[in-house]
């Protein structure tokens, strides 16, 4: 959830007192990743959860084996307005997804914030010229994952609210659950 009165301090205090105060809400271990909306810092959340009796492991840019499958986090996306979280012009983009590819030869599993460019990941917007649909993907990541060579089986992501469901490519199944629940059996 998100308070945004234009301070960025009362978001992370929003955020951190709202993760407290429905910390039974959330299942009692599980992995995550967080987005655009997320402000708190992830390792802060972790920590929250932890000390509640909760197994939860942040994965950003790192490797986490789980019950014999190795996922990696990906919380990025491509520049919207530059005043969300994790936003990146495509050179810092290059460098994140860098140290992805570093790793592709071990991950079954990229658990991301934003979709691959052109897989669920249509956005509409609404103007004077009517509405317009375009692709908001990761293309960066898109073509790390097309011209290495890799063994992910998933790519897991959010994000877009409106193009929700699970596609293919290349032998990955993708699975956008911004506003649904995808049920995958690994």
């Amino acid at each position: 959830p998100n308070f945004m009165n234009g301070s960025l301090e009362d978001e992370v205090s929003f955020q951190k007192e709202w993760a407290i105060k429905n910390i039974s809400l959330f299942p009692k271990e599980f992995l995550y990743t967080l987005g655009n909306h997320d402000f708190i810092d992830s390792f802060e959340l972790e920590e929250i959860f932890n000390s509640n009796g909760i197994k939860a492991i942040c994965l950003h840019d790192k490797v986490v084996s789980y019950y014999g499958m190795k996922f990696y986090g990906f919380p990025y996306i491509p520049i919207i307005q530059g005043r969300w979280n994790y936003e990146c012009f495509i050179d810092d983009m290059q460098k994140h997804v860098n140290r992805l590819v570093e790793h592709l030869d071990e991950i079954d599993v990229i658990v991301a914030h934003a979709p691959l460019y052109g897989f669920l990941d249509i956005s509409y917007t609404h103007g004077c010229a009517g509405t317009m649909a375009m692709n908001v993907g990761n293309s960066v990541l898109l073509n790390a994952l097309n011209y290495n060579d890799n063994k992910v089986k998933y790519y897991l992501h959010g994000h877009i609210h409106n193009d929700n469901g699970i596609a293919m490519f290349n032998n990955m199944l993708i699975s956008n659950a911004a506003t649904s629940r995808n049920f995958i059996q690994i």
